[in-house]
């Protein structure tokens, strides 16, 4: 009997941590059009092959039109069917041509970190991204390109 209850409380602990551990992950969803809400100059993906062959991205940036008769960079996300709008709060770029950006909203952050390389006459970003939203972090490893549509 009390090998019983204690197989099935392994049990049952083991599933409790299957579960909780499915929350700790951010899942980007795939895009293959750009959002009409952004002028779009750059995307991301996990490889630059998804995005040139694949027309598949998990990133965009661009500038969206503000009230203000002005424009605002931001980057779109898709998470749950949805388009994230995240504004961008900090860049900074450095000598060696690393550019690290950090956008926030809707209770996510996404901090971009890229820099530039080239491929014969082709110039392509490489990289990494973290999505955030409270405590849960994820790392996806990007390229990009220019929008240039």
């Amino acid at each position: 009997m009390k090998t019983t209850f204690l197989k099935i409380l392994t049990l049952l602990c083991f599933f409790l941590g299957v579960l909780t551990s499915c929350e700790r992950y951010i899942k980007l969803e795939v895009s293959h059009e750009t959002s009409e809400l952004l002028n779009c100059d750059k995307v991301f993906a996990g490889t630059r092959k998804s995005i040139v062959e694949l027309n598949e991205f998990l990133i965009q940036t661009g500038t969206i039109d503000t009230i203000e008769d002005r424009s605002a960079y931001a980057a779109i996300i898709r998470i749950n069917g949805k388009e994230v709008i995240l504004d961008l709060k900090r860049i900074k770029q450095s000598i060696d041509g690393s550019t690290a950006e950090t956008f926030t909203g809707h209770n996510y952050t996404l901090e971009l970190y890229y820099q530039k390389r080239r491929i014969h006459s082709a110039e392509f970003f490489e990289g990494f991204a973290i999505v955030k939203c409270g405590k849960i972090a994820t790392r996806y490893e990007v390229a990009g390109i220019n929008n240039i549509l």
